[in-house]
């Protein structure tokens, strides 16, 4: 397997498009493939879609190139895949890069990945079917982020694209929006304050306000079903088209569990790789030319699926995951994988522990006690102070708190024994727990440590999970997902979960105070799941 981070020729043509990239003219483009900044076509309902195009020089009468079709993310335009636009035209590319509806140059309101959209892709094959040598049985789409989940959306519906490349893309909107029930507040805030770079739908701030408030629910997941391209997996298999997927542990708005997900549903050729950062950190230095492991790949699929080099990318792992705080990259043979077993730890009571501390036993429980959190204040364990800025510096700054020092009013600790041996944990840690909320509403936040021998804990994943309609007082049992990671926990250290009712990520859902119960018994197992390889 190639390492991560390779270099990649970019030739005289990169440094002339990065100038470009920057004030858009340069005399230089003379020497590189025919470039337009100027193309335009018309979308299905009328709607003028603005773009630009490299076109390789044929070398024979009548050549024609496969193609690429490039997407902007979220707040950007068309311009942003300049640089990989120009190096792919060198390579032999045909290369249409086009502002979705509502940015940039383009007409309408963005449209969140709505059946609009995938016209405008579609619109966007007519137009090079009419005005390019393209050839029609080897074209690709790709992107980060929103031109992610277009182009998984396009390899469902549009039957003309042969394969796509989903960089930092989502599996469920409904999940990265809501998950576990709970409004991304940070991550929300920050789509919708951006939205307003182009031209939104005002249903996209109403939505926002309306997850905020728990109000129209069901109306707002079900149109976000519609933008959700893990809802299409049969369609994709019904082709067996090729998708590649690149996603970051730490992306708390697009987090990798609905990828995980749907690459498993698919049947089709596929590949995923799982890297450090938050969202589009580890693609960002490609898109600026410089070397990137995400990007190498995304040329060499291209490659074997629309040239048809026979560059052995397909006789790679099909699985990569870069274990966080390590050089080390693991590989799988498909996910989930046969070489992942699952590791089960029982809580124990805190009750009238004077570490402050529950257990987290291999064995199952058998003492009868209810713990028991108030809400209202945070505790120590976080996914970050500052959101999305510490969760960027994590790859290099650790977020770490001391164990010990967790609020015994406002959380509760569950910690392991000392580990005679290492865990390797990978993939998605579930929990299983028994509460008895005071209020209808109730919100948990629960964070997966790795402990030393010293009481600090590093963080290695979180999740939330909330209640808006639960009976109070009725005990009841949450299950829970946790983000996925790969992570190696080292022998001597001990493994501890911390809850509480408030992280900075999310938004609440009651300002009221209240109370969490945690009954535990022999015949109320709360459990922790997680994945691990020998």
């Amino acid at each position: 397997m190639k390492k991560r981070g390779k270099s990649r020729g970019i030739g005289i043509c990169m440094a002339f498009t990065l100038t470009v990239a920057i004030f858009l003219v340069s005399p230089a483009f003379a020497q590189c493939p025919y470039f337009s900044d100027a193309v335009t076509f018309t979308s299905a309902d009328g709607t003028v879609i603005a773009g630009n195009v490299f076109i390789p020089q044929a070398t024979t009468p009548g050549q024609t190139f496969p193609a690429i079709i490039f997407i902007n993310s979220w707040a950007f335009e068309e311009h942003e895949y300049l640089v990989q636009a120009a190096t792919f035209a060198s390579e032999g590319y045909i290369v249409l890069s086009y502002s979705a509806r509502g940015w940039g140059l383009s007409g309408g309101l963005i449209d969140v990945a709505k059946p609009a959209d995938v016209e405008d892709l579609s619109a966007g094959i007519d137009w090079l079917e009419a005005n390019t040598p393209v050839d029609m049985n080897n074209i690709g789409s790709a992107g980060m982020s929103y031109g992610a989940g277009i182009s998984l959306l396009g390899i469902a519906n549009e039957p003309r694209l042969k394969t796509v490349a989903s960089m930092s893309g989502w599996g469920s909107l409904n999940r990265a929006l809501y998950e576990q029930e709970t409004p991304s507040l940070v991550w929300g805030a920050i789509l919708t304050a951006l939205g307003y770079i182009g031209r939104p739908d005002p249903a996209i701030l109403q939505g926002f306000n309306d997850l905020l408030l728990q109000q129209n629910i069901p109306a707002i997941m079900a149109l976000n079903d519609i933008s959700s391209p893990i809802n299409y997996v049969s369609e994709i298999n019904a082709r067996q088209a090729p998708v590649y997927f690149s996603n970051n542990w730490d992306d708390d708005l697009f987090k990798p569990n609905s990828i995980l997900d749907m690459f498993s549903q698919l049947t089709g050729p596929k590949h995923l790789d799982l890297n450090e950062g938050i969202h589009i950190s580890a693609e960002l230095p490609g898109l600026l030319g410089l070397p990137n492991y995400t990007w190498d790949n995304v040329h060499d699929w291209f490659d074997y699926w629309l040239k048809g080099v026979n560059n052995g990318f397909m006789s790679q792992p099909p699985v990569t995951m870069k274990v966080k705080h390590t050089s080390e990259t693991v590989t799988f043979a498909n996910w989930p994988s046969s070489t992942v077993k699952t590791k089960t730890f029982y809580l124990g009571p805190r009750a009238w522990n004077l570490s402050g501390k529950g257990t987290l036993n291999t064995s199952t429980n058998s003492k009868s006690y209810t713990d028991l959190i108030f809400s209202g204040f945070d505790t120590l364990a976080t996914s970050g102070r500052i959101p999305v800025l510490d969760q960027l510096l994590e790859p290099v700054v650790p977020i770490m708190i001391p164990i010990s020092m967790v609020s015994v009013v406002n959380g509760i600790v569950y910690q392991s024994g000392t580990l005679s041996s290492g865990i390797k944990l990978r993939g998605i840690p579930k929990l299983k727990i028994w509460i008895t909320p005071s209020l209808p509403q109730a919100e948990l936040v629960v964070y997966l440590y790795d402990v030393n021998s010293l009481g600090i804990g590093t963080l290695i994943t979180h999740g939330p999970v909330s209640l808006h309609s639960a009976t109070p007082g009725k005990t009841i049992q949450l299950s829970m997902e946790l983000s996925a990671t790969a992570w190696n926990v080292a022998a001597g250290h001990k493994l501890a979960i911390a809850i509480d009712t408030y992280d900075p990520l999310y938004s609440v859902p009651t300002f009221s105070p209240y109370t969490v119960k945690f009954p535990l018994s022999s015949s109320k197992q709360s459990i922790l799941t997680m994945q691990y390889v020998n």
